[in-house]
């Protein structure tokens, strides 16, 4: 009986049934390594290339000066792994045409000029690295490469890069550090959903170009060394993937609220950008997890209202200018009704004070201020200004214009006499003004009927000042303990009578003669 003999279609298929076999058993190693192919167990023998059904899969052409390629032979037509980097090649190699199977190309350290319109035969193109050459053009026809999933351009002369490359949905790393790009990416590029890490450092961006709403699985988006007036926006959606974000040696001014939300940020670089404000820069050196921290703080003011800046080590307060670019923002501070700034080493607040037209609470306690901008004035809603513990001695006469001002803290200060401004602060119920270098009281506080609570302990007077407190006829809490007091007026005795519930101090309180006790 004679024997069947496969017809060659038949071959052909048993030839590739026998490929997948072998591939399945000999996993090809990264293209770092030396080694082709490993195995998945260690101690199995591992085929001679040689061996493999259809031919090698691996052509290795690295490092042998070449300026042009030899005819490919044979042997290597279903080549998936190229390597040809550190060579002299000055064109892309039309002889790689044939190499429709080829999955891996590396043509990095060359000297070529352009990526032709032919990329696209290479249908099945996942690895492409073409870094540290000298490419200017890079064809539209990258696009068809469905099956990239990293593409390696560094160190080349990209003044652009094309749209088409918004097709490549697969695509997990787009490295173009150091080229030539100017203005902006192409929008397109804020489609590729599977990108994980986007290397655009070292160009002449002014700014992204895209949205980073349908990134969602970006760990790594490197933007560093351009010419970036904002940062990136809408930052939310990368929320729970993005570690690295690169920003540094850009123009940036202000760091949008949304960056707050990078819950998983390991590494934030914002070095040496010399115009940024917001976060200020004493922020910014602390690191990663400060400027979170101050970002997550300015974002909950914007639902609450209350702005928490204690503790930041902050020198200065830097507010939104009043260019138009800053409209978003100047509205956003417009509505903080209680800021805290207690606690830092603040030398002076900004004049632009008079953009909060709502705050009514200001805590500037324990800082370092000599004086206070006169735009406080135009904050007519204020009610309590805590300014104790700086190095105060006067307070400007536009505070006048607090007209809502109920409580006003100035105690450790260097105050030698009471700011004549207080003495026109009609709504005031509460000033304290312990431990300064006060002797006397104006007079003009008897106009201030509504005042409640007056503390002056630990200052220097030599006796009650009577003459200051006889108009208060609704203070109820009087404090002058730990003074120089040597003798009591007389009128201090009735001024008691009259105030049962007054109490001048723990240490110095009258008896019914009006004497202290």
């Amino acid at each position: 009986m004679a024997s069947y003999i496969p017809s060659e279609g038949s071959r052909a298929v048993q030839r590739a049934k026998k490929q997948d076999e072998y591939m399945l058993y000999h996993k090809e190693a990264d293209i770092n390594s030396d080694a082709p192919f490993v195995t998945y167990d260690p101690s199995a023998p591992c085929k001679p290339l040689v061996e493999a059904p259809d031919g090698r899969r691996r052509l290795d052409w690295s490092g042998k000066g070449l300026t042009s390629l030899p005819k490919i032979p044979t042997l290597f037509e279903n080549a998936r792994v190229v390597n040809l980097q550190d060579n002299r090649l000055t064109n892309f190699p039309q002889e790689l045409q044939n190499l429709v199977l080829m999955q891996t190309l590396r043509i990095d350290s060359n000297s070529i000029n352009s990526v032709p319109g032919y990329i696209a035969s290479f249908s099945l193109l996942t690895d492409l690295r073409a870094a540290d050459n000298s490419i200017s053009v890079l064809s539209t026809c990258i696009g068809r490469c469905h099956h990239l999933t990293s593409c390696d351009l560094r160190n080349n002369r990209l003044e652009s890069v094309p749209a088409s490359f918004g097709q490549c949905t697969r695509l997990q790393r787009l490295w173009l550090t150091r080229n030539r790009l100017k203005g902006s990416m192409p929008d397109a590029l804020g489609q590729m959903r599977s990108m994980v890490s986007l290397r655009v450092d070292h160009n002449r961006l002014t700014t992204l170009g895209f949205e980073l709403t349908y990134l969602t699985r970006l760990e790594q988006l490197l933007i560093g060394n351009n010419e970036l007036l904002e940062a990136p926006r809408r930052m939310e959606r990368c929320a729970a993937s993005i570690r690295e974000l690169g920003l540094e040696r850009n123009r940036l001014v202000a760091l949008p609220p949304s960056l707050q939300a990078l819950s998983r940020l390991e590494r934030l670089r914002l070095h040496d950008n010399t115009l940024l404000r917001r976060p200020p820069p004493e922020v910014c050196q602390r690191g990663t997890a400060a400027v979170l921290s101050f970002l997550r703080r300015t974002h909950a003011a914007i639902e609450s209202g209350e702005l928490d800046l204690s503790q930041c080590q902050l020198s200065q307060v830097y507010l939104p200018t009043r260019e138009p670019s800053d409209a978003p923002e100047r509205y956003a501070w417009s509505l903080i009704h209680c800021l805290s700034l207690r606690s830092n080493a603040i030398m002076e607040l900004p004049l632009e004070m008079d953009l909060l037209a709502s705050l009514e609470v200001l805590d500037v306690r324990s800082n370092r201020l000599s004086i206070l901008p006169g735009t406080l004035g135009a904050l007519t809603r204020l009610e309590v200004l805590d300014a104790a513990s700086n190095l105060i001695q006067d307070l400007p006469d536009d505070m006048r214009g607090n007209v809502s001002l109920a409580e006003l803290l100035l105690e450790n200060n260097n105050l030698f006499d009471v700011p004549a401004v207080v003495c026109e602060m009609k709504a005031l119920r509460e000033l304290r003004l312990d431990g300064n270098q006060l002797a006397d009281l104006p007079g003009g506080l008897s106009v201030l009927t509504g005042l409640t609570l007056l503390t002056a302990s630990r200052n220097l007077f030599p006796s009650v000042p009577a003459h200051a407190l006889t108009g208060l006829v609704r203070l109820r809490t009087l404090r002058f303990g730990t003074n120089r007091i040597n003798n009591v007026p007389l009128e201090m005795g009735k001024f008691k009578e009259a105030h049962e519930q007054a109490d001048l101090d723990e240490d110095e309180q009258l008896d019914e003669t009006g004497q202290p006790k």
